[in-house]
């Protein structure tokens, strides 16, 4: 019977500010992120990161969806960059 490793992965505590430069620097690489939408219901969105808007808003393409989605940076709760899981305060 094979064996296989498991790994605790911690969640790490990050500023907003912070959690938005690792997002800006994604470099096109998967992202998931979860915030709290404006009717007050949780997302999580999983894709490559597209662009920020002049708004301040975040664009990425879900995969789920087929589409992109934009959120306001002010309502991200979890994210999600370089297998490192991260909270966001």
């Amino acid at each position: 019977m094979k064996q296989t490793k498991q790994t605790k992965q911690t969640t790490q505590k990050i500023s907003r500010t912070t959690a938005v430069d690792l997002i800006n620097n994604s470099k096109g690489r998967f992202i998931t992120v979860t915030f709290t939408t404006k009717d007050n219901r949780v997302r999580t969105i999983n894709g490559p990161r597209k662009n920020q808007t002049q708004l301040g808003n975040i664009t990425v393409y879900s995969v789920k969806d087929k589409g992109y989605r934009s959120f306001d940076p002010k309502n991200l709760t979890a994210l999600k960059v370089n297998s490192q899981s991260y909270k966001v305060q």
